[in-house]
């Protein structure tokens, strides 16, 4: 009776290390995916400013104080929490959306160069809505899977050792 007492107690240790350390784990992969998901807001954030940036600008044909606020906001948050390469684009945007409010017919420009040099200004604006969504994919990608079960876990490895099964073994 005494040593089945000493084995159990000292299998219990072990157990309590064991379980502690899956414990510290989930903890770890929870606070992971929260920082994840509060990353994920804080650029959903800069892409919707940007995306009412530019319905401004195509649906009024003009780019207003409102407009250059939102696309400024979006560029100054965007330095925070995506790559060079999308700061690099808003700022292309940002030159782009000047270049086409200084070239507007309420500020004295009325030739026909300058209509045309700011209807290509606005394409290229509304360009957004197709190059954009590309750009802004990388970084916008919730791409973690829910923690599987045990069970859960079983059970798929055990779909995959059955597959194995389909193929005829070669010796």
């Amino acid at each position: 009776m005494g040593s089945n007492m000493q084995t159990l107690a000292a299998l219990l240790t072990p157990t309590i290390a064991v379980a502690a350390a899956v414990i510290g784990y989930l903890q770890w992969r929870t606070a992971h995916q929260r920082v994840m998901l509060d990353l994920f807001d804080r650029r959903m954030t800069v892409y919707e400013k940007l995306r009412r940036s530019m319905s401004l600008i195509n649906t009024s044909g003009k780019v207003s104080d409102e407009s250059n606020r939102l696309l400024l906001e979006a560029e100054g948050e965007a330095a925070f929490v995506f790559g060079q390469d999308i700061q690099e684009y808003l700022r292309e945007l940002w030159v782009i959306c000047v270049q086409a409010g200084t070239l507007a017919p309420d500020n004295g420009y009325q030739g026909d160069e300058q209509s045309a040099r700011r209807l290509k200004l606005l394409r290229t604006v509304s360009d957004f809505y197709n190059k954009g969504p590309d750009r802004f994919a990388p970084y916008m990608r919730m791409d973690q899977k829910r923690l599987q079960t045990p069970i859960e876990y079983l059970l798929e490895r055990n779909k995959i050792r059955k597959s194995y099964g389909d193929h005829p073994q070669q010796r």
